[in-house]
């Protein structure tokens, strides 16, 4: 598989369009300009060394309005390009963000949780998102007017410079050692919250047993005692950043009081005069306006650079392979037949599952798939989905031998009905008809059949929206909406695991009966404890007899 480049910075702004990025350039600049021309039209206007003309003030103040006055519309008409800078790059990350994760190996998703997703989406995109804006927005622009209005303060007078160049390495090195200091405390932080969010999830998980009087003091104590780490972790990051908001604060004012200290004793030298003296000061509050906007752009630059690592660790998670246009494997053709032999395949770290194992699967039956737990099944109808590739074996379709990748083609002619299917928050319709090209038609047709009787009660039931998992919904109801969705779905194979669970006797009944209609078209496994499906199965195989 390639690699790609690193997701970094520079790939970011490389998906913005060329036409916002000159556009902020341009607004840029003008603000540069214009931030640094109005206090040097101030000082030329005003000053002649010893004197201020009076006079000078009112023909000069307008014209530094008029400055002034264009530096901040252009900082505002930049700051809404910026913003379309991010929405567009950001975005398109997201958006190569989700690829990534639809493409990823069955084992490499199912090997994170949905908080490490919701990490990955919201968290570390918004951060690299803030990283951005932080660069565009504050840390270029006010550097760069810094260091120009900081070379004006050179031209008007030396030993200022001099003595406010000492002060800002000071306040800088204390800056730097601030944000080096806390990022390990921030990072606790962010764990504690993740710990903190499952420790709450927890409770909210018991809720029912805790009111039947189950461990009601146990859970209390768990979650106290996670609560007052969790806190303790908070209140630690508080104290840290304090602690250095005094420490940088001590420095500044000392830098402050000393500059006036030897700027007084300059002018009693004639070193410097006051006239320069007051004006360099001046310059230099405006500096150290600007300046205060980056510690803490460079703390949020800093948590970018974080999310861009484990972006980027995301973006090297294991992918199905691609497949190219040159692929010429026939899926038009229904499956009259599935061969696989010398199958072997072992999780990583564990012992082996399947040792040469071998199996076939015709149209027309119907295979009932038991045997104990964690002795392969589910792990064998994923390799036969082409989710899990195995280490060795060969698979056969029709009597024709194809790649375990060739598999992965015909995934739109299977269905797979397990145990752990979910619902998702949307309309009831919508989860049915879930991709069909026409939902209304797919919705009609279904209406008309016998799985309308699998529908819950209630009126207007293609609207009802239902919550996350099915939530707002019964186990059994649940189940039956799963059922109806993969119905819908025509398929040369069709896989149920478990696929009674929660359900009536009459939707047993009903089910039961339509899996052995399904047989005249397809190939049917079903992956069940449940007594009863002995006798429709034309034949039976136990897994952990292989």
């Amino acid at each position: 598989m390639e690699k790609k480049a690193p997701f970094n910075i520079k790939r970011y702004f490389r998906l913005t369009p060329k036409k916002l990025i000159i556009s902020s350039v341009i607004f840029a600049a003008i603000r540069i300009v214009f931030s640094i021309a109005w206090p040097y039209l101030l000082f030329r206007q005003l000053f002649d060394k010893d004197n201020i003309d009076l006079d000078a003030i009112y023909r000069v103040v307008p014209f530094v309005l008029v400055l002034f006055g264009i530096s901040q519309y252009a900082t505002f008409k930049q700051l809404l390009i910026n913003t379309k800078i991010i929405d567009s790059s950001s975005l398109d990350l997201i958006s190569e963000l989700w690829k990534k994760m639809v493409s990823l190996e069955w084992l490499a998703f199912k090997a994170k949780n949905r908080a490490y997703f919701f990490d990955i989406y919201m968290f570390d995109s918004w951060r690299i998102r803030l990283g951005i804006m932080a660069i565009i927005e504050s840390i270029l622009p006010y550097s760069i007017i810094s260091l120009f209005l900081l070379v004006f303060v050179f031209y008007i007078s030396p030993p200022i410079f001099i003595l406010y160049a000492v002060g800002f390495v000071l306040t800088s090195i204390m800056q730097l050692l601030s944000n080096y200091n806390l990022r390990p405390v921030i990072r606790n932080f962010h764990n504690a919250w993740r710990k903190q969010t499952n420790n709450v999830g927890i409770s909210v998980d018991k809720y029912d047993l805790i009111r039947m009087e189950r461990g009601k003091s146990e859970s209390y104590s768990k979650f106290k005692t996670g609560t007052k780490s969790f806190l303790q972790t908070n209140s630690g990051l508080l104290i840290a950043q304090s602690r250095w908001k005094i420490i940088i604060q001590v420095v500044i004012q000392f830098t402050r009081l000393l500059v006036l200290i030897i700027g007084v004793y300059w002018i009693k030298l004639e070193i410097i005069t006051w006239a320069e003296f007051f004006f360099t000061i001046f310059i230099i509050g405006i500096i150290q306006t600007n300046l205060s906007q980056l510690p803490h752009s460079v703390n949020v630059l800093l948590e970018a650079l974080e999310s861009f690592k484990k972006v980027n660790e995301f973006l090297q998670l294991k992918s199905e392979n691609n497949l190219g246009p040159e692929d010429s494997f026939e899926t038009g053709k229904p499956i009259e037949k599935i061969e696989i032999k010398g199958l072997n395949f072992a999780y990583e770290g564990r012992d082996q599952l399947f040792n040469d194992y071998s199996f076939s699967l015709e149209k027309g039956k119907i295979y009932l798939w038991t045997g104990r737990n964690g002795c392969g099944k589910s792990t064998l109808s994923h390799i036969l989905l082409g989710l899990i590739q195995p280490d060795s074996g060969k698979i056969s379709i029709n009597d024709k031998s194809i790649s375990w990748d060739d598999l992965r083609m015909l995934r739109s002619k299977f269905a797979f009905i397990h145990q752990d299917a979910i619902l998702y928050a949307s309309s009831i319709k919508d989860n049915i008809t879930f991709g069909h090209e026409n939902q209304d038609k797919v919705w009609g047709q279904m209406q008309k059949s016998w799985l309308s009787d699998l529908l819950p009660n209630g009126k207007n039931i293609a609207e009802r929206i239902i919550g996350e998992r099915g939530e707002g919904l019964s186990g059994g109801e649940s189940r039956r909406l799963i059922l109806i969705r993969e119905w819908l779905h025509s398929s040369d194979l069709i896989i149920f695991d478990e696929p009674l669970n929660h359900l009536d006797t009459q939707s047993i009944t009903q089910i039961t009966d339509e899996i052995l209609h399904l047989k005249k078209n397809a190939i049917v496994v079903i992956i069940s404890h449940q007594k009863g499906f002995e006798a429709a199965a034309d034949e039976v195989i136990r897994i952990d007899e292989r």
